[in-house]
Order: structure tokens, then C-alpha cells, then sequence
């Protein structure tokens, strides 16, 4: 057992178990995600960054993307949650839908650098079509707020989608 494990194995059914469905999505996704603290909360991080932090409030559960540009990009599917800045509130009634829950550690992990792979630099185009090419989102959509590449590179990564360089499949 790890901090998150630990931290949602005293809660009660159901909150433990909606809030243990986030954590198992995004281990799903990110299966090299750790366990940590990040701002004082349970949180899954990659490469010391955090990914995805779960809450229980009184009358609440939380998810934290920990990034407004993921946040602003999924946040018009959460219709009927209640968004405040950087939180998801739902309850075990309502929770998340388990592909917007896949949609933010996607965003977030390709947000994080490897620390050998900024995304600027030698080789950043390849390194940032390789996430893009993860990605389900569109070209606007995965890069909006980003700044690392403009909607004309990130048009052409999308073209590449089918293409294969140096042994690595788009």
C-alpha cells in the first residue's frame, strides 16, 4: 500500500470506492504514475509532477487535474458537475465518466516532459507527436493553451497519424 492507497482505505463505501475507480482509471492510462502528496492531497504523480489528486469532502468527492489547459479541455463534457478553479466535484450518485477521467491523465501526462525529452530543442517534434499521436483529441483541441507547437504543426502531426518514423507507429 502506498499514500493514496492508504489515504482511501479509512473512508467509507461508497465515497472509497468512487474515489478508488479515479485512482484505477488513472493507473490504467499512466501504469508508471507513483503514488504521492501534492498539495496536500493524495495524488497519483509521473516524473515528480502530479497527474491526478483525489478528495473526499463533506458532501463531496473532488478530482484535481492539477492544469487549467486540461481542465478547460474536458470541462465542457462535465455538464451538470460542479467546476470551481482546477476542482471536478461529483458524488458516488453522479460520478465521473470514466472516458473524461482517461481524457485528463492523457492531457496531463503529455503535458509532464520526460527529462530527456523537453518539448523544445532537438528532436521536440518528434517527442511532441508522439503524445499527440496518443492522444483521441483533435489537433486544436490537444494543443490549445499549450503553446509548444501552432495549429498548422499540430495539423501536420495529425497527417502523420499513419505514418511510422524510426520504428515508432503514429
Amino acid at each position: 500500500m502506498g499514500t493514496v492507497d492508504d489515504s482511501l482505505a479509512d473512508l467509507p463505501e461508497p465515497d472509497r470506492g468512487c474515489l478508488q475507480h479515479v485512482i484505477d482509471i488513472a493507473r490504467a492510462v499512466a501504469p508508471e504514475a507513483v503514488e504521492g502528496i501534492s498539495y496536500g492531497m493524495p495524488a497519483l504523480k509521473f516524473e515528480g509532477k502530479p497527474l491526478v489528486g483525489v478528495v473526499r469532502a463533506a458532501k463531496h468527492l473532488s478530482a484535481f487535474p492539477f492544469s487549467p489547459a486540461v481542465f478547460d479541455a474536458v470541462a465542457r463534457r462535465l455538464e451538470g458537475y460542479f467546476l470551481s478553479k482546477g476542482t471536478i466535484r461529483f458524488t458516488p450518485e453522479h460520478p465521473l465518466p470514466d472516458d473524461v477521467l482517461e481524457d485528463i491523465v492523457r492531457l496531463r501526462r503529455a503535458e509532464i516532459p520526460l527529462p530527456s525529452m523537453a518539448m523544445s530543442g532537438p528532436g521536440s517534434f518528434l517527442r511532441v507527436a508522439t503524445a499527440f499521436a496518443a492522444s483521441p483529441w483533435s489537433s486544436v483541441e490537444f494543443f490549445q493553451g499549450s503553446g509548444s507547437v501552432s495549429v498548422l504543426e499540430a495539423t501536420y502531426f495529425r497527417m502523420l497519424s499513419r505514418t511510422s518514423v524510426k520504428g515508432l507507429s503514429f
